[in-house]
């Protein structure tokens, strides 16, 4: 008897879907790329072949993504030090994310062994970043957690107690007033729901095409019966979450007008804010990941 993933799979195969037009949605919303992108996108291959050499099917995959320009217009005002730091993180992020729900990974299937997985990332992060006491090195099963360790000492070696508020990609200086803002929340929360839903939509084909079906547009298809309903849902979540964000920047922007400096650095953090969501699409409809035509 089949299970509901498998009847849920099926009754997606072979229906059309018409992804909205999410470029319309932040045509307000600035976009820029690093300078520094032919740079990195060397320094993503070489690490690529250094680190996944041995895992063919996984290098490929990473490889064709360009994570170069992904890193390059998500954080777009960093310098190319940091910046090539924020590739290995989005290396090792893909790299988890694959392992856990694709075919090329091997716990899509195993829910006890991803658990096991999940529970060793969270002691290897605290580890690399400081989080623990501990000096020992915690045992794990895959090898691109060694990553972790290069950005835990990179981003050690620039912080310390006194860089508390402190954006690491571009160097934004926040007081914990600004940061511990009811508003701050809304930003941070709206911008993670405009990622997710996003994704969601865009990597939606290429879900199904891999057997995956625990995304959003999936799981509201189970419930409605309706695929161009599910994707009409999500899109009218990014609407209102870019509209929340809006609204809670210019609250945020009048708020703390007073101060010059603090009200740039601020209004840098929103755009900064900004270019991560535009520049994530920017990216999405460019990349061999998903085969969005551009």
């Amino acid at each position: 008897m089949p299970s509901q993933r498998q009847e849920l799979l099926e009754s997606l195969l072979g229906q059309r879907v018409q992804i909205p037009d999410l470029q319309g949605l932040f045509s307000e919303w600035p976009l820029a790329v690093n300078p520094e992108v032919e740079k990195l996108r060397s320094f993503v291959s070489s690490s690529l072949k250094s680190k996944f050499i041995q895992n063919s099917a996984q290098y490929k995959v990473l490889d064709k993504m360009d994570i170069g320009l992904f890193t390059a217009v998500f954080w777009p005002d960093a310098s190319l030090k940091r910046a090539c730091v924020l590739s290995l993180l989005v290396i090792w992020l893909f790299a988890w994310d694959d392992e856990m729900d694709t075919e090329i990974g091997q716990l899509a299937d195993d829910f006890e062994a991803a658990e096991a997985c999940r529970r060793e990332s969270i002691t290897k992060i605290s580890h690399c970043f400081h989080l623990d006491d501990s000096s020992e090195q915690p045992e794990q099963s895959n090898t691109f957690h060694d990553l972790l360790a290069i950005i835990g000492d990179a981003v050690s070696d620039n912080y310390g107690i006194e860089h508390l508020g402190r954006s690491y990609a571009d160097e934004i200086v926040l007081p914990m007033e600004v940061l511990m803002d009811p508003d701050m929340k809304v930003l941070q929360d709206q911008v993670n729901l405009i990622l997710w839903t996003m994704n969601d939509l865009i990597s939606l084909r290429k879900e199904i095409g891999e057997k995956a079906v625990d995304s959003l547009v999936p799981l509201l298809y189970y419930q409605t019966g309706n695929l161009d309903e599910a994707v009409s849902h999500v899109f009218y979540m990014m609407e209102k979450a870019i509209d929340r964000f809006d609204r809670a920047a210019n609250t945020l922007l009048e708020k703390f007008a007073g101060d010059t400096t603090l009200a740039e650095n601020l209004s840098r953090y929103i755009q900064t804010c900004r270019k991560n969501c535009t520049g994530s699409l920017y990216w999405s409809v460019r990349t061999a990941r998903y085969g969005q035509p551009k």
